[in-house]
């Protein structure tokens, strides 16, 4: 392998959102613990890491305006739980009556959405820790809980300081995250273009994918539209709608895939798949370019591509159309070619702004750019919705329940 495929590989590998918050992660246990060793000795340091390790769970990437609200909510529920289960320990039913309420409540917050999914692992966790095989007195549980929530508490400045400090990176590594699921959906999509794949493998890749980019597009939106736009931030927010542009033209194009790929112009197809392709190893060099802050990367230019493609689409209208699947087919060509320009023009305004350096607009007093987020909510309507049959979230949190519970009295069985 080269060295400049090496490199290209593991930046596009490395300048991951998941990658850096779970350096952060372990980063942020070892200066807990190192604290707490330093301050108070090993068997303290223990005790505290657990609280930490219950807080880092919900230390998910994510905008910073929502974190303090979790991690507060996370460290005071852990810490009831930790306080609850040292106290039930050595009784069966006491234990067991925490279990059943822990598993329903975990699974009826569910429907605040994943983010609530963490803090209910949370507090699973918290119980499977704060159990033990004797019931310990008030004064020690006290004492325990107390070190236990010192822990999370200190993982939970640790992280939020962290996250201040890191807004801005955070911001940059959830666009090129967008940017890189964008660049795999191209390749998906060059793959369909050729007609030699099996169809059905290659349509299902590209729903697999497309599912991954929405989901990376959501969770840009929510980091980068968040707070007040500084002139850093209005770039990313111009690159992200700008990015939105060039994925809505060409996702435009899968209304035709069908009719081009039983098409016998083979040539034109090998034409869209080259241009998509060589579009998703451009996408990749922008990515390379965002990690690395670089602005001395060449501008691409697919002139001489789409030229090609369009003359090729006028020599074929020239003669009339052997039967209505052909008349067909030539709309669908010249349809998608109009979709690929246009998408190359976006390709070329993403390209100015992250070479630039500069954003192309105000486009927040254009914009709600609020809208475009996901909004979360904490109101208790929204688990008071969910007491009734019909509600899946319910049923789910039944079942969770009949199932905790039948699998911890398969435990005192044994």
């Amino acid at each position: 392998m080269r060295p400049s495929t090496l490199s290209r590989r593991l930046g596009l590998a490395l300048f991951r959102l998941h990658i850096e918050n779970g350096i952060a992660v372990a980063l942020g246990m070892a200066v807990v613990g190192a604290g707490f060793a330093f301050a108070f000795g090993l068997s303290v340091t223990v005790l505290a890491y657990t609280g930490a390790l219950c807080a880092s769970i919900v230390d998910q990437p994510s905008r910073f305006s929502i974190k303090p609200p979790i991690f507060a909510g996370t460290v005071l529920a852990t810490s009831l739980i930790s306080l609850l289960a040292a106290l039930s320990g050595g009784s069966a039913i006491a234990l067991g009556g925490l279990v059943a309420a822990l598993s329903f409540g975990a699974a009826l917050i569910s429907a605040y959405g994943r983010r609530a999914l963490g803090v209910g692992i949370s507090g699973v966790l918290a119980l499977v820790l704060g159990m033990s095989g004797q019931k310990d007195s008030l004064g020690v549980a006290v004492q325990h809980t107390a070190i236990f929530a010192m822990g999370g508490a200190a993982y939970a400045l640790f992280a939020l300081a962290m996250g201040a400090f890191l807004d801005d990176r955070n911001r940059r590594v959830a666009l090129g995250e967008a940017l890189r699921t964008f660049a795999n959906y191209l390749r998906s999509k060059a793959a369909v273009f050729d007609s030699a794949d099996t169809h059905k493998a290659a349509l299902r890749a590209l729903i697999e994918v497309n599912g991954v980019l929405a989901e990376n597009l959501q969770i840009a939106r929510d980091m980068i539209y968040a707070g007040t736009m500084t002139s850093r931030r209005l770039l990313y927010a111009n690159a992200l709608t700008t990015l939105v542009d060039c994925f809505e033209q060409i996702l435009s194009s899968d209304a035709d895939i069908e009719i081009l790929r039983r098409s016998r112009h083979r040539h034109l197809l090998r034409r869209m798949q080259s241009l998509t392709a060589d579009f998703a190893h451009d996408i990749e060099s922008l990515v390379l370019a965002l990690a690395a802050r670089r602005t001395d990367i060449p501008a691409p230019n697919h002139r001489a591509q789409l030229r090609a493609m369009a003359d090729e689409i006028t020599r074929l209208a020239q003669a009339p159309p052997a039967d209505a699947e052909e008349e067909i087919a030539r709309a669908a060509f010249s349809s998608t070619h109009t979709k690929l320009s246009r998408a190359v023009a976006q390709l070329d305004k993403l390209f100015t702004v992250i070479r630039t350096a500069q954003p192309l607009a105000d486009r927040q007093r254009v914009l709600n750019l609020a809208a475009f987020m996901h909004q979360e909510t904490t109101s208790p309507r929204v688990l008071l919705a969910q007491f009734k049959s019909s509600s899946p979230t319910m049923r789910y949190a039944i079942r969770l329940t009949l199932a905790m519970t039948a699998g911890y009295a398969i435990t005192l069985l044994f």
